[in-house]
């Protein structure tokens, strides 16, 4: 027999054979989606931007970013809106306000 308590079997598993709790519950960010809606944004909202991959505005979350963000960041507006822009924008664009549509469209 083996003569051991089974712990010895345990120990010889492969150091990372089984993940890390943080690591499962916190993907990293490639696999990370952040969906914007026009609601209201939660003022975790630059650690989420940062935890996510791909970012993306449905529609009139597209108002929402360019009004809030600058806002929960209380830094100058230019210079929030240029650095959190969204990798898509989807929707039929009917809530996107008129400047705000034809700030991400440039």
């Amino acid at each position: 027999g083996s003569g051991g308590n089974g712990r010895h079997a345990a120990s010889s598993e492969p150091a990372g054979a089984v993940p890390e709790p943080a690591e499962f519950l916190c993907p990293p960010a490639a696999a990370t989606y952040l969906v914007l809606l026009n609601w209201g944004m939660p003022a975790s909202l630059p650690q989420l931007w940062e935890r996510a991959g791909t970012r993306i505005c449905a529609d009139g979350g597209c108002n929402r970013l360019y009004d809030e963000l600058p806002r929960i960041l209380g830094r100058h507006a230019d210079a929030v809106r240029a650095q959190y822009l969204p990798h898509l924008i989807k929707g039929d664009m009917d809530s996107v306000r008129p400047e705000v549509r034809a700030y991400y469209a440039s």
